[in-house]
């Protein structure tokens, strides 16, 4: 801060001072011409004038040499004044002027050469008159010119007086930052080490609760134990706030790079914000598909921002619902990587629009749903934004929603797009989607934008009807492959529905706890339906569902479970093991080394792409460390782009399943790669309620 305080009085100094050396060396121009002082004169004095300005604008020399360079040439154009104006009494404005001038600098130095040079330019117009026209010795005369030599040392007195008081002052101001420094970053540390402390406890409460629930069968006592868990989650959230927002006051941000998707990074928020998610609120997320599929940065931060901004639009909505828009705009660096975040909530007032703005104002200090919809988190974004490189603008108004946009510099990795279907002039869409439905006309429209979007960058038909007869003139005129009907609509006709679902692919877009009727054959998408999970529907065709029919189980199959997310971990193990397999978790490339190394399994299902060492990396390593002994490696990635599926196979997995993972391509990639003797086919099919998983 001290730092930041001394340039600025330092750039003002340099300023004012260059102005005024324009400004002189004009009116010494003007004065040259007009009274015909010497013509000699004239051409040093408007070399001056782009010979300062050029030091000024690059920056060099050093700042104190460029300060003296101003002052000498100022010092030299006030003495040729000072000598060569018609009476003395004109050169003491002049002085008294410039002396002010050099009083932004500071320097005493300066300053004391300026009365010198001051006093000698008088005095030297003083023998030039006396030795040429000789002296008026009136007695006014006399006085006068005494007086105003009077004034100049005055003045030099006045102002070397104001430097010393300037000068002490700054010097305590800067005393008591350093104090108020040092306390503020004791508190920081204190609160960081306290939030570390109880971070480890937590953990472990979130940890075995988590266990306990695996084993218990008492629904109760299960609820019980998830509201600890969820609890504990909570306290988790908010120590990683009080973290980041502790590195963001001290200062003490680092910026770690890493290639990443945005497939991944959508997929792993997507499952943060599902628990925290209302029932009754809407989320859209609309992607722009031309966005390069793997770009670089810091994809930590670039999560928390995001999760920040969702977060607290859903947070302070009541109805209505939150609009995420994703897009990219091309520059010579890569691309600059845009969000904009809209909610039908309860917006700021002018008042709390401005402060928001300041970097650590908490616009609702209380966390309550009183004021507006952005807390402690909006300073974590505008830290997080600004150390990436980027910048953030907010509108809102009350009762009327907030927006945010933010753009965020990225390098591009590869500039392939970062979805695309396989064959799309093969595709024929139909979606039965009433939007008319929701009771919010912004809801509406931003279903309508994804939407859009979604047909518009893919370069796919898409045929929209609203209601049941419309749907039944629809499939009778034309050949659909694919059909996507939200709850509603297909509680309309739900035999029609159903018996649509054996000739081409239906999905249905749904709530997590929306529950299909036992044999259905219709895929559940769970909300938010956006534009990643289409992409794996759409390279999907309805005779794969005839392989997964009956019910898969794989009792005894040794199954380890790779990914950075806790969350992707515990919904993960939650699927695999009602596959009867005996389920490990890894949290990281390396963990998942060391325990291939220490035990067997079967089967491995590695995140494509994490922090430190991506799945590729792990993957190559335990290749490596296995030899010439089998071991399935499957691929989980966001990315459902034409060609992942060769690229994944080069580095030596052998299949990817795309997130968020749909339980018919999963058990059909089960059953290419296990044995048979590891498979067990048995009546029926999994619970549609969990036919699709993060």
């Amino acid at each position: 801060m001290e730092n930041n305080k001394g340039s600025e009085l330092r750039e003002i100094s340099h300023l004012s001072l260059v102005i005024t050396l324009i400004a002189f060396s004009t009116v010494l121009v003007i004065l040259n011409v007009t009274l015909a002082w010497e013509k000699w004169t004239i051409p040093l004095c408007i070399a001056a004038i782009p010979v300062c300005i050029t030091m000024h604008v690059i920056k060099k020399p050093q700042d104190q040499f460029r300060i003296y360079i101003y002052s000498a040439i100022l010092l030299m154009e006030m003495f040729y004044y000072c000598s060569n104006v018609e009476t003395i009494f004109d050169s003491t404005p002049v002085i008294v002027v410039l002396l002010v001038v050099f009083s932004l600098t500071r320097e005493k130095v300066i300053m004391w050469l300026g009365i010198i040079v001051g006093y000698a330019g008088m005095l030297y117009h003083l023998a030039d008159a006396y030795f040429s026209i000789g002296l008026n010795t009136d007695r006014s005369n006399i006085v006068r010119t005494i007086w105003h030599l009077l004034l100049v040392a005055i003045a030099g007195m006045i102002i070397d007086r104001f430097i010393y008081i300037v000068t002490a002052m700054s010097k305590n101001y800067e005393d008591r930052i350093r104090v108020l420094e040092g306390a503020s970053k004791s508190a920081s540390d204190f609160l960081a080490n306290v939030s570390h402390e109880i971070r480890t406890p937590i953990n472990a409460v979130i940890g075995l609760s988590g266990v306990c629930i695996e084993k218990e069968k008492d629904g109760i006592i299960r609820e019980d134990l998830m509201a600890i868990k969820q609890a504990g989650n909570r306290v988790a959230e908010q120590i990683s706030d009080i973290l980041d927002y502790s590195e963001i006051d001290m200062d003490n941000l680092a910026v770690n790079e890493e290639d990443y998707m945005l497939s991944s990074v959508l997929n792993d928020l997507v499952n943060q914000i599902r628990p925290i998610k209302p029932d009754e609120l809407e989320l859209v997320i609309d992607v722009d598909p031309a966005i390069p599929s793997v770009m670089c940065t810091d994809v930590g931060k670039l999560k928390k921002i995001l999760w920040h901004l969702v977060a607290n639009g859903l947070k302070y909505t009541k109805e209505g619902g939150v609009y995420v828009r994703i897009y990219s705009i091309k520059e010579a660096y890569g691309i600059n990587l845009c969000f904009e975040v809209k909610d039908t909530g309860i917006g700021m007032t002018p008042d709390e629009l401005e402060r928001i703005s300041e970097r650590f104002y908490q616009a609702n200090s209380g966390r309550t749903r009183s004021t507006s919809g952005l807390g402690l988190g909006m300073s974590i974004v505008s830290g997080f934004v600004s150390v990436l490189g980027g910048f953030m603008t907010i509108e809102s108004k009350r009762d009327k929603g907030t927006t945010v946009h933010i753009s965020i510099p990225q390098k591009v990795i590869d500039p392939s797009v970062c979805m695309s279907v396989s064959e799309p002039d093969k595709l024929a869409l139909g979606a039965f989607l009433h939007f008319e439905k929701f009771e919010n006309a912004n809801v509406r429209e931003y279903y309508s934008l994804m939407l859009r979007d979604i047909v518009t960058g893919l370069k796919v038909q898409m045929h929209k009807v609203d209601t049941i007869d419309n749907l039944r003139n629809l499939v009778s005129s034309m050949e659909l492959t694919h059909l996507f009907v939200g709850d509603k609509e297909y509680e309309t006709a739900p035999e029609y529905i159903e018996e649509l679902s054996k000739k081409i692919l239906v999905v249905l877009v749904a709530n997590d706890d929306y529950k299909l009727p036992p044999g259905s054959k219709i895929r559940q998408m769970r909300k938010p339906f956006y534009c990643f999970p289409v992409i794996g529907v759409l390279n999907s065709r309805v005779d794969d569902l005839k392989e997964s029919e009956g019910r898969l189980m794989c009792p005894g199959v040794r199954a380890l479970i790779v990914d950075d997310e806790p969350m992707n971990l515990t919904v993960g193990m939650g699927i695999f093991k009602r596959y009867g397999m005996v389920v490990s978790t890894a949290s990281s490339g390396m963990e998942s080394i060391e325990m291939c190394r220490a035990n067997e399994y079967d089967i491995v299902f590695m995140d494509h792409m994490m922090p430190g060492m991506d799945g590729v990396a792990a993957t190559r390593y335990i290749r490596e460390d296995m030899g010439d002994k089998e071991l399935i490696i499957i691929a989980l990635t966001a990315n459902a782009i034409r060609g992942t599926d060769t690229l994944l196979k080069q580095v030596g997995m052998n299949d990817f399943i795309a997130k968020p993972i749909d339980m018919t391509d999963m058990a059909k990639k089960l059953r290419r790669w296990l044995p048979d003797e590891k498979i067990v086919e048995t009546e029926g099919e999994p619970k549609k309620e969990n036919s699709q998983i993060p």
